[in-house]
């Protein structure tokens, strides 16, 4: 599997289908995905993360998991354990789009009831050892004002791009979580590293995951623009960016996180929903959850 540069990446110029990529290639009602187009690339590219990265071998990020296909185990989104029972993502990972008139639309009611995680722990390289992997499958509930809407697979409306999964049990004290960074908004050229269980390669035009199993990646970068309202904020070249697969995957300062992907442009931009403009609903949930009884 070879990494390519970054400048022969930004000329190859693709959304994360345009943001959503896996969304929009769902079965409406039926929550089956498949693989989205990628034009223009060669054959055995990485897309995700974008190097400068590498694998997360020595578990540095074990809180964050991947959000699988529940029969065939396969990903097509990434998220973050908030609490032992609380994957964040983002809301296009696990709802529909409906059309309406020219446009796609996804709101909170157009979300499944349910999606299913798999965590991942890896052991040292020539270890006798297995690296474990453990499935959980939870109740989806997106944030209240979640909304996209994609004309012609380009995002014109997002808003609260946010989802939680809670599963009814809390997974293995080996499997780390991590709180939203509530007291401090991310800055201008703040260093940050991102997170995720991307696709890793392209065949017939098509991203797929070659990988033999679940590979998590990470790769740093420096935040690049805020919106004026501050609920997204931006990472751009250089720097490792996000591709195929990483949507709803976190940003991390330091050991806090801070964002939630959104949506890419390969090789160029990639845009987080901000987790402090929405912490007031993130610290709601996690209360909630804390004081819920597991089943």
């Amino acid at each position: 599997m070879s990494l390519i540069g970054r400048g022969r990446m930004a000329r190859r110029r693709t959304l994360v289908a345009r943001g959503f990529w896996a969304v929009a290639m769902l079965v409406m009602g039926g929550g089956c995905f498949g693989t989205a187009p990628v034009p223009d690339r060669a054959e055995g590219e990485v897309l995700a993360i974008l190097p400068p990265s590498q694998e997360d071998r020595r578990n540095r990020y074990s809180s964050v998991v991947a959000i699988t296909l529940p029969r065939s185990g396969k990903p097509y989104c990434t998220g973050v354990l908030i609490s032992p029972r609380l994957v964040l993502t983002a809301g296009h990972c696990v709802c529909t789009l409906r059309k309406q008139e020219s446009v796609l639309v996804g709101d909170s009611s157009t979300c499944n009831r349910a999606a299913t995680v798999q965590t991942a722990l890896y052991q040292p390289l020539g270890a006798k050892e297995e690296d474990v992997f453990e499935e959980h499958t939870g109740e989806v509930l997106p944030h209240p004002s979640f909304k996209v809407v994609l004309d012609k697979r380009i995002v014109k409306e997002r808003k609260a791009d946010l989802a939680l999964i809670r599963l009814p049990q809390a997974v293995a004290a080996k499997f780390t979580h991590v709180l939203p960074d509530i007291e401090e908004d991310i800055d201008v050229d703040e260093a940050v590293t991102i997170v995720g269980f991307g696709a890793d390669r392209v065949e017939s035009g098509e991203s797929v995951y070659g990988d033999l199993q679940l590979t998590r990646r990470f790769g740093d970068n420096t935040i690049s623009e805020k919106d004026s309202a501050g609920e997204t904020f931006k990472l751009k070249s250089p720097g490792s960016l996000t591709g195929g697969g990483d949507s709803g995957g976190p940003c991390f300062r330091e050991s806090k996180l801070v964002g939630i992907l959104s949506s890419a442009i390969t090789g160029e931009r990639s845009t987080f929903t901000s987790t402090y403009h929405y912490r007031g609903w993130l610290g709601k949930m996690i209360q909630e959850t804390n004081k819920s009884k597991t089943r």
